[in-house]
């Protein structure tokens, strides 16, 4: 019996970067000790806007950092208040919405020439929140980044990442995605912001 495998985003990036990364990390199940800080404030990020919780975005913030020295301990205050920031800004301008699913998984064959289902591997991911509103459903993927420009959003539009995540969608039952909104935050000058940048999708 053939086994399968199962491809993430994560996992394809880090192959596309380093097949010699990929094995390690997926295959050998080696993991770095610890994160780099704009990982780790990604990741803070996502958990605020998962739970709309600041208080639980700035634990994984907080979580096994201890600084070296006085520069990294000043740079995790100045994260923590860009942090905050952020979130209150968020929740400000973008109200909860009332039908959702925040971190929704998915597992699915991988299709081959969109008819034959592969033997040996499968695509999974974690889809930051689908939202149902106006009898549509838009996929919502947030992004941190230092910088946002037209070079930035030109390649959402080709990224893997979404690619997978409307197939997932549009093999659900009831399918209704027309449309994927991405929220990107970004600092400049001390001062944070967030833009939402949603892209129409065609049949």
């Amino acid at each position: 019996m053939i086994q399968k495998q199962t491809w993430t985003v994560s996992r394809l990036k880090a192959w596309q970067t380093c097949p010699m990364k990929e094995a390690l990390r997926y295959r050998e199940g080696l993991a770095p000790i610890s994160n780099r800080p704009a990982l780790r404030f990604g990741s803070a990020i996502h958990k605020g806007l998962e739970t709309r919780d600041i208080t639980a975005a700035l634990d994984v913030l907080n979580d096994g950092f201890f600084p070296r020295d006085q520069q990294e301990a000043d740079e995790h205050d100045i994260a923590e208040a860009t942090l905050i920031a952020l979130l209150d800004t968020y929740f400000e301008r973008f109200p909860p919405f009332a039908e959702h699913q925040p971190e929704k998984q998915f597992d699915m064959p991988l299709m081959l020439d969109g008819k034959r289902r592969s033997r040996k591997f499968r695509i999974a991911g974690k889809i930051d929140d689908l939202i149902q509103k106006d009898g549509r459903d838009w996929i919502v993927e947030y992004k941190t980044a230092g910088r946002l420009d037209a070079s930035y959003f030109d390649r959402l539009y080709v990224d893997s990442q979404i690619t997978m995540y409307i197939r997932f969608s549009r093999h659900r039952p009831l399918s209704r995605v027309r449309s994927v909104s991405r929220k990107s935050c970004h600092r400049l000058s001390g001062m944070s912001s967030f833009r939402k940048s949603p892209f129409p999708l065609f049949p």
